[in-house]
């Protein structure tokens, strides 16, 4: 018990500066306990609208950025599209363990690449090919149809 109870305070002492930093970041307290062992005891199918579950009762307290522990890892979810947008250009590396279960829950998508040369290339490919004027002008007739639709 002791030798667990060191490599604990060992591991925790390696990456101070990591928990120092991440519980600084907007979200979850202590209070939030009974949610991480219902998040952590929870199976794969029932991740995601638990997950969902705390999105949407964690947003409304805090808009722009916010964070929770899942076990020793801290998980940032970040809501403002100027955040994102600075992200997601950056070089960044992305952490396997995260983007294996939102490539579970969601299924993979440009957001979920992990090969920066990749993600880079399609990801300007993407914006290119969308959001060109002429591309915008040619959905103009699709968001025509879907508005009548949804204002019957």
């Amino acid at each position: 018990l002791s030798t667990l109870v060191c490599l604990v305070v060992l591991y925790v002492w390696k990456h101070r500066r990591y928990y120092y930093l991440g519980f600084k970041l907007p979200g979850q307290t202590l209070k939030h306990v009974g949610f991480l062992f219902e998040l952590f005891l929870c199976s794969l199918e029932t991740l995601a609208p638990n997950l969902r579950k705390y999105y949407s009762a964690t947003r409304k307290k805090h808009s722009s950025i916010f964070k929770f522990w899942y076990a020793w890892r801290l998980i940032v979810i970040i809501v403002d599209p100027d955040i994102v947008q600075k992200i997601f250009r950056k070089h960044l590396q992305k952490d396997d363990a995260v983007y294996k279960t939102i490539n579970f829950t969601n299924g993979p998508s440009i957001f979920h690449e992990n090969w920066i040369a990749k993600w880079n290339n399609h990801r300007k490919i993407i914006s290119h090919a969308s959001f060109t004027p002429s591309a915008l002008k040619s959905y103009v007739n699709i968001f025509h149809e879907e508005a009548y639709i949804l204002a019957d």
